[in-house]
């Protein structure tokens, strides 16, 4: 019984997305994945893109495969950006085209048949199409953007959101505690969720071209602050937006609001071993610089 098939992902001269099979071993895939995979391109190139990109995210896949769902990726994470994830009219939302990332992305392409027709514009053209898929699957669901990612697959959940991370600090007696919020906007190569410090990430979308990112960084924080005098005092002052190390007294006054800062949208992380309900894990410890932050100063980000 064979249990793996070696096919690979090729592109029609009229830009269509379709399934080969191959003799190179590196595209081997399991069986069952490849028949699943095999039916949704069969409903359609973008069917199949937001496939790999969700229920295959994870996976190790043959390269040609790891290179669609790398552009789905891009797409997805345009989704996740966006200010309007908490509301259920999807009619508004749009993904601006990288053309930079894409020509990157087309740079590092793989061989694969009707490589020759591989462009900015195919790329766009799908884009384009990846628009009317995604609006064509909610205007089915009963829900918000953010719950219809969540169904695709839980990692995206995790994209566009404002992280608060509190560690243990050790290397501090007086302040043991290690505080930095970050905002995660794409899932690496790797499928990990990548992080950048907040700080960063406001100055890296503050141009008019990225307001709505903007707007959905900041979004979660106001509502947050509006229920939290602990967050307030970090906003107003601006140390939100560097790595701080904390003593007891913060430490608590953190912990204490988590809550609020959940009910507002930011995603909390803390020690497993402090959640009497999750078991113990191994733990991570976070070194602060000793230099003393300006305002959003890249450097004192950086000394983290």
């Amino acid at each position: 019984m064979n249990t793996s098939q070696n096919i690979s992902l090729s592109i029609s001269p009229s830009g269509k997305l379709y399934i080969t099979e191959t003799s190179e071993e590196t595209d081997a895939m399991a069986a069952f994945a490849a028949d699943n995979i095999k039916k949704v391109f069969d409903m359609g190139s973008c069917d199949g893109l937001v496939y790999l990109a969700s229920k295959e995210l994870h996976a190790t896949l043959p390269p040609t495969f790891s290179f669609w769902r790398s552009y789905a990726r891009y797409f997805l994470a345009g989704v996740c950006n966006s200010a309007s994830l908490d509301g259920n009219d999807h009619r508004s939302l749009t993904v601006e085209f990288p053309p930079e990332d894409m020509e990157e992305l087309i740079a590092l392409a793989p061989p694969m048949k009707g490589g020759d027709f591989l462009s900015l514009g195919l790329l766009q053209k799908l884009w384009d199409e990846l628009h009317i898929v995604f609006h064509r699957e909610l205007s089915s669901f009963k829900g918000t953007v953010q719950q219809f990612l969540h169904q695709l697959n839980p990692t995206w959940n995790l994209i566009g959101r404002v992280w608060f991370h509190l560690a243990e600090n050790k290397n501090i007696p007086e302040k043991p505690f290690a505080f930095l919020a970050t905002y995660t906007t794409r899932i690496s190569a790797l499928s990990r969720v990548q992080h950048i410090p907040l700080g960063r990430a406001l100055q890296e979308f503050s141009t008019k071209s990225q307001k709505e990112i903007l707007i959905a960084i900041l979004t979660p924080i106001e509502r947050a602050k509006n229920q939290s005098d602990f967050l307030r005092g970090l906003v107003e002052s601006g140390q939100i937006f560097y790595p701080l190390s904390w003593g007891p007294k913060e430490a608590h006054g953190f912990l204490k609001d988590i809550p609020h800062f959940e009910e507002g949208g930011v995603v909390v992380r803390v020690p497993d071993w402090w959640n009497a309900k999750k078991p113990s894990r191994p733990e991570v410890r976070v070194t602060i610089g000793d230099k003393k932050p300006s305002r959003l100063g890249i450097d004192s980000l950086l000394d983290f």
